[in-house]
């Protein structure tokens, strides 16, 4: 009695284990969202303002620019990464500004970005079908 029990809780799960369910092979990044920060600085020359302008959009694009870098660079596999699945012309889309810090002291601004890598893999998934 005992031995056919244990039959009876065997078969089912030695079958559950050999049934193929679909295996998703998506990186543990795929649905996370990445965050960096950008720094720059103004002229030496010009007026206070413009300096600080000038600051900020050199924050703005030095974190853009280690954004793509880092996005380029997430592994798909052990054999590729993001990179060989992007675009040439591929810039960070969707992006949202979090923050703009500046200090005046030392002329240096500091712009924190993040964006969503869901679609960065999406496009990953359509060129590798």
């Amino acid at each position: 009695m005992c031995v056919k029990f244990f039959l009876f809780l065997l078969i089912p799960l030695i079958l559950l284990g050999c049934s193929t369910m679909p295996t998703i092979d998506r990186p543990s990044w795929h649905d996370n969202v990445m965050k960096v920060t950008g720094v720059g600085f103004g002229p030496e020359t010009g007026n206070p303002g413009q300096k600080q302008l000038m600051a900020k959009r050199a924050a703005e694009i030095s974190a853009l620019a280690t954004l793509a870098v880092q996005v380029k660079s997430l592994p798909v596999d052990t054999k590729t990464k993001v990179a060989d699945y992007l675009p040439q012309d591929w810039g960070p889309n969707g992006f949202s500004i979090e923050s703009v810090q500046c200090d005046e002291s030392s002329g240096a601004c500091y712009t924190t970005i993040s964006m969503p890598l869901s679609p960065v893999w999406e496009i990953v998934e359509q060129k590798k079908r």
